[in-house]
Order: C-alpha cells, then structure tokens, then sequence
C-alpha cells in the first residue's frame, strides 16, 4: 500500500504539472542516489521514511507512514531570488497533494511540515533542495497463512528480493477467502 500511495504522489503531481507547468517536465531522482542522478529540474523524489503502527483490540494493525516528498530546484544566485519561485511552487504542491487518497481506501493525505535540505551533493550541483512530509494512515488485518491474500503479498516481497520477479507490488487484490 505505502508504495502506492508514493506512486499515486508522482502520478499527480506529474498530472497537475503538466497542466500548470508552462511545458516544463517535472524530472523523478531518487532519493537513495544522494542526489547523483538529478540531472534536471525541477525534479522531485518521495520516499517513506518512517511509520507508526497501532494494534486494535481484533489485532487489525493502524499503519501511521510518514512520506516525505523532496524538492530539487536550480540555485539561481541570492537566497531571496531563488526563494521567489520555490515557495509557490513546494506551497503549490502541498494543495495538490493534500487531501488526496489516490483511490486506495487510505486516510487523505496532510501535510506534516517540511524544511529545507543541506547537502554538500546539492551545494555542489548548484541546486537546493526542499522536503516535505505527509500524513496518511491506513488499516492491515492481521496475517492469516490461510488467506490466499496474505501468503501472496508476502510472496510477492520475498520473490521479489530473491530476484524471482522484476517489479513488486505492495498490495494486491485478489477476491475473498
């Protein structure tokens, strides 16, 4: 599910761009990279780099991710210049993400709050970057070996990783037991 929710980010923010954008692209990094593979910008990266959970009293799992969107823009020159265009367009992004739930059955996003990233990668490159983190929580029943459901999203994972399959999915729809 946490990976839908990131590409369903992208998808939106790609859409919304293309829309608003003047004919710019909007460029994809990723963020494990340490920026080396921004090579245009904008560009923009999402990441999960936490969540919380809870357990209910039928033992139904609450997963709280916290999903950071990072924001990579061109420096061009005196800090008040380059803050011209970033604030609109990172302050743009949080209305077009908040709220949203890409159709997964999820908690609508929320913007969590957001801070500039520092990095020597990024000083280097000429670029400054921007992060900002969402909110959305969602449910998990506990896993069953006898659900066809949970025995296939585990396998999914662990084929996955075992180089048996080239793309994973975290989260699958299969009809009920």
């Amino acid at each position: 599910m946490i990976a839908d929710v990131e590409q369903g980010m992208i998808a939106m923010l790609k859409s919304r761009w293309a829309l608003l954008g003047n004919g710019a692209a909007l460029n994809e990094f990723d963020i494990n990279l340490d920026f080396n593979d921004v090579l245009n910008t904008p560009a923009v990266a999402v990441a999960t780099e936490k969540f919380g959970t809870t357990f209910s009293t039928d033992e139904t799992i609450h997963v709280e991710p916290v999903i950071s969107l990072y924001h990579v823009f061109k420096n061009v020159g005196k800090p008040d210049q380059r803050r011209l265009g970033i604030y609109p367009v990172v302050t743009g992004c949080m209305q077009i993400l908040s709220g949203q739930d890409f159709g997964l059955g999820i908690d609508p996003l929320r913007v969590a709050g957001g801070n500039e990233v520092y990095h020597e990668k990024l000083k280097t490159m000429g670029l400054i970057g921007y992060k900002c983190d969402y909110r959305t929580s969602f449910d998990l029943d506990p896993f069953d070996p006898d659900s066809s459901y949970s025995v296939a999203l585990l396998s999914e994972g662990l084929n996955y990783y075992s180089n048996l399959i080239q793309v994973a999915r975290d989260s699958i729809t299969y009809p009920e037991d």
